[in-house]
């Protein structure tokens, strides 16, 4: 199980994880997805980042998006707006389930190599609080003597 703090914001999504130094910061922007006939040989994973997203909670389950850097470069990208709801955007939580699945990947080492390949990862998440201080939180609310709160 790994431990996040996840903030949302309108311009970009920043995951920390309990013990790495350096935040996950992805712009806040997807594109509709489509096949593309000429990957471009992008020099990051986070410049190539193109998911299907498997949600019940999305209005477009099962849909293919450009996420980040990748959607930015396209025309028919989306941003949110100063008036949107963070909480129930789409966009928000497309880009959210994205850098987590981002993060958890980066932070390991697989010992699968190819495609199909499946690896499930369990997230404990704080929101609300400064992501720095919630695995301090976590712990004061987790501890020892149980659960607090």
């Amino acid at each position: 199980m790994k431990l996040a703090g996840i903030d949302i914001g309108n311009d970009s999504i920043k995951v920390v994880l309990d013990g790495i130094r350096d935040p996950l910061m992805i712009p806040n922007v997807v594109a509709h997805g489509y096949d593309r006939h000429i990957l471009q040989e992008e020099d990051s994973p986070l410049k190539a980042l193109d998911v299907v997203v498997h949600s019940p909670r999305l209005s477009r389950n099962n849909q293919r998006y450009f996420v980040g850097l990748l959607a930015m470069e396209n025309e028919d990208s989306v941003e949110l707006e100063e008036t949107d709801n963070k909480a129930v955007s789409d966009q928000s939580l497309v880009v959210a389930l994205t850098a987590l699945a981002y993060a958890a990947v980066a932070s390991q080492s697989l010992s699968h190599t190819g495609y199909n390949n499946t690896e499930e990862i369990e997230y404990v998440i704080g929101t609300g609080l400064p992501v720095r201080t919630y695995s301090y939180y976590h712990q004061l609310f987790d501890g020892p003597a149980g659960r607090r709160a």
